[in-house]
């Protein structure tokens, strides 16, 4: 993994909240037609919209599922080299894990390590220093 793989981490992460949201509105907007259940795609006259709420719904839930799976992918490969990284402390390796294995903004991040935002983005910088400059060494 890459620095550059590391940072699509939180935007997928918001990205996929973003989605979820919006399927359960277009699944209540579905549910309020009578008689249609979203679970699979139905074919209806080209002037028939009431299934549009559905297939939307259909879509969207299946491509979540997609961004999902890579999300958990590319989650566990990060953990794997915040736990592999000895030159991290523990407050390192804290603050990595909020961000990327919980996809935490950076406001959540610092109230929860009780730092200032700045402070929080200075350690970032640094322990993604530590650790791909460390790859860099041992790659090399």
């Amino acid at each position: 993994m890459n620095e550059e793989e590391l940072r699509k981490i939180p935007g997928l992460g918001r990205d996929i909240l973003r989605k979820i949201e919006r399927l359960s509105y277009l699944k209540a907007k579905a549910e309020t037609i009578p008689a249609v259940v979203p679970k699979e795609r139905v074919q209806c006259s080209p002037v028939d919209r009431g299934n549009l709420a559905a297939d939307l719904a259909i879509d969207l839930s299946r491509g979540i599922a997609k961004e999902q799976e890579t999300l958990r992918e590319l989650q566990s490969r990060a953990e794997e080299i915040f736990q592999g990284s000895s030159s991290l402390d523990f407050d390192e390796q804290q603050l990595l894990k909020l961000r990327y294995l919980y996809c935490m903004n950076w406001e959540e991040v610092s109230g929860y390590m009780y730092m200032t935002n700045r402070g929080v983005r200075k350690m970032h910088a640094r322990a993604l220093q530590k650790i791909f400059h460390a790859h860099e060494k041992c790659s090399s």
